[in-house]
């Protein structure tokens, strides 16, 4: 069904053919105007549209003089025309602007994916053609009916007239089946669509998650790097790794573990950032509650865990991990 795309009640200007009022030649008068894609229809203020004209890409609007009116503007479609008037300039214009959007209607808005909006807009152009060619015939029938001067012209003409509205019924049929295959297409280039954006996220999933286990397994090896001693501000070379299964990160002389000592995520660290004092890639462990862990064997019990490494990527995997593990 069209949807209005502007409506109002204008004055229409139309040939007198009274023969009582032949001196005037025209007349101007009060219609409810009512514009579509795919016609301008007009009939009395109170009643439904009796009339027509359709509405093409070929359509024209534009502002007039007649007759010694104002905002006189002509809609103009082959060789059918319509003349209107506005009720002030402002009105005018934005009949002509809406006569225009109707005559050449955007495309469908962009869902981001550009074959599917190719062919939506495709769609869309064959189902404006059908209604357009529907409203054509229809018109065509409409104009033979009103020339056959109530059946003057005889048995040949009311037979073209229903030629005519026959073939316009017909091409109503297929805008109808027309649009309904194009709404059965679109449904289905939609749920490709979205068969392939969840595809998509699924594979873009797996593969986080298998960057995350390579990371994890990664860091579970020991790690060179150079750590802060707890009494002292200089750093020692010290291996570090983190055990994901008990989730404890740990530190040692050498790369066998033997004689590590280790804390664990969950209790004992509170935080890990960077730290900016440090012009080398790095990383702080903020400690809590490590007194029964480290009394005894330092000076006095470290409140963090200061870690420097050459590689960047190896420190903000540690940082990530720890984070991931600690939440």
């Amino acid at each position: 069904m069209d949807i209005e795309i502007k409506g109002g009640t204008l004055s229409k200007r139309s040939r007198n053919r009274s023969t009582l009022s032949a001196l005037s030649g025209v007349n101007w008068q009060l219609r409810r105007i009512s514009l579509t894609e795919t016609r301008v229809a007009y009939g009395t203020v109170d009643g439904p549209p009796k009339d027509f004209v359709p509405i093409s890409s070929n359509t024209v609007g534009e502002a007039i003089s007649i007759d010694g009116k104002d905002f006189v503007f002509k809609i103009t479609t082959g060789s059918e025309e319509l003349i209107l008037q506005a009720a002030n300039e402002e009105d005018r214009k934005q009949w002509l602007a809406a006569i225009a959007k109707a005559a050449n209607p955007p495309p469908p808005a962009p869902t981001g994916n550009a074959e599917a909006d190719k062919l939506a807009a495709e769609m869309e152009k064959v189902r404006l053609e059908a209604h357009r060619h529907a409203e054509e015939q229809a018109h065509a029938a409409q104009v033979a009916h009103s020339h056959t001067l109530g059946g003057v012209l005889g048995g040949a003409a009311t037979a073209v007239v229903h030629g005519l509205e026959n073939a316009a019924h017909a091409a109503e049929q297929a805008a109808a089946a027309e649009a309904e295959k194009l709404l059965k297409l679109k449904r289905v280039e939609e749920e490709r669509v979205a068969a392939e954006l969840a595809a998509v996220a699924a594979a873009q999933a797996a593969a986080a998650a298998a960057a995350k286990r390579q990371l994890y397994a990664s860091l579970s090896a020991p790690v060179a790097c150079n750590k802060k001693l707890s009494t002292e501000s200089k750093y020692q070379p010290r291996f570090i790794w983190i055990k994901e299964d008990t989730k404890e990160f740990h530190w040692g002389k050498t790369a066998d573990g033997a004689k590590s000592k280790c804390v664990s995520i969950t209790n004992h660290v509170v935080s890990v950032r960077s730290n900016t004092d440090v012009t080398t890639p790095n990383f702080t462990i903020e400690l809590q509650n490590v007194e029964s862990i480290f009394t005894g064997l330092f000076a006095s019990v470290p409140s963090s865990i200061d870690v420097t490494m050459e590689d960047v990527n190896l420190v903000n995997g540690f940082m990530q991990v720890i984070a991931e593990l600690k939440a």
